[in-house]
């Protein structure tokens, strides 16, 4: 006859706060049965309050069959200050994303700022394929589940000098001095219509002399193909260095906004945002302008936001009532694998 239940060994550790953001953080053990299997278990080190945001983020879509699942491979799928260059899909995110697609939405879109390819969202994913949908370069690049590709229009005297710039800025990036910065932060991402080029990140852990040299070097590059700035601005806010076209009549966009890329969106892959419920799962500071385009069309939408930041979160509230507050990517990914039948 079987016995009772046996647990691990208990170890008392005394609570500690971090230093840097205050957060107060407690031990637990796990209860498992003789066959090895748990019958409870809590996160060890897990942050107090996370079994409220986990419930309420539970509440919120258990019943939920969305027309569309709005992914943000940024926000949602990278946590705060991870490098772009290593940021590949963890194995179990990729399971509870795709159960979840498939149980409980009509029309799954994984969107990112990033480029599509094998140098952008293509070679940092492992979920299988003709599940997703995907939006690449903020809304200017979307390809459908299986496989039908489309881009905004860029007009080809545009098209021409950006692709000189890229190459310049490749060859300048492969000298082994400058090479660090392809994995630093954002790192390189040549994006259709746009080129970012990483200098720091959110640690500062770049020489602020060295990060101030590829600066000089990546407005060099620039001057050279387009010395009196007509087609081409540089943007710089510090951590990113983005090269940007100005607007010509032949591009459909006026500004590198996320409406303008979301109304390209719709209409290549036929979303119907009108048409709700929607759920939305993004996060940081570009999630908010994100969340409000998606908002903006359909008032049926519901939002899980991975943010550890106050202010975010309440801007994150304001623009979708139907907003839950989660810390982490990884607790977006429990709530979405719980929330799968």
């Amino acid at each position: 006859m079987a016995g009772p239940p046996w647990k691990w060994p208990r170890t008392r550790w005394p609570p500690w706060t971090c230093p840097r953001n205050g957060r107060r953080w407690k031990t637990t053990s796990s209860t498992w049965n003789r066959d090895g299997k748990p019958c409870s278990s809590i996160w060890a080190g897990s942050i107090t309050g996370f079994g409220k945001r986990f419930s309420r983020g539970l509440r919120l879509v258990s019943d939920l069959r969305c027309n569309v699942l709005f992914y943000d491979g940024d926000g949602a799928l990278r946590a705060f200050g991870q490098r772009f260059a290593s940021a590949v899909q963890p194995a179990w995110n990729a399971v509870a994303l795709t159960r979840f697609a498939l149980a409980r939405a009509g029309r799954p879109l994984l969107w990112t700022t990033a480029p599509l390819g094998p140098s952008g969202l293509d070679g940092q994913l492992t979920m299988p394929s003709g599940v997703f949908a995907f939006a690449g370069s903020e809304g200017r690049q979307y390809r459908t589940a299986d496989g039908r590709a489309g881009e905004a229009p860029l007009s080809s005297e545009k098209d021409a000098l950006l692709t000189s710039i890229n190459a310049r800025l490749a060859d300048l990036l492969a000298d082994p001095f400058w090479r660090v910065f392809g994995y630093v932060g954002s790192g390189v991402q040549f994006c259709r219509g746009e080129t970012i080029v990483a200098r720091q990140d959110d640690r500062e852990s770049v020489d602020e002399e060295l990060s101030l040299s590829l600066l000089e070097h990546i407005h060099d590059v620039v001057d050279a193909v387009d010395p009196e700035r007509i087609h081409f601005r540089v943007e710089d806010d510090g951590l990113d260095v983005a090269i940007v076209p100005t607007a010509a009549r032949e591009d459909v966009w006026r500004e590198f906004a996320p409406e303008e890329g979301l109304r390209l969106v719709e209409a290549g892959l036929d979303l119907h945002l009108d048409r709700g419920p929607h759920l939305a799962c993004c996060g940081g500071s570009a999630g908010i302008p994100l969340l409000a385009a998606l908002a903006a069309r359909s008032q049926d939408t519901r939002c899980l936001f991975v943010t550890d930041r106050e202010d975010l979160a309440a801007r994150a509230r304001a623009v979708c009532p139907g907003t839950v507050i989660v810390s982490h990517p990884d607790v977006l990914t429990g709530i979405l694998s719980s929330a799968a039948p």
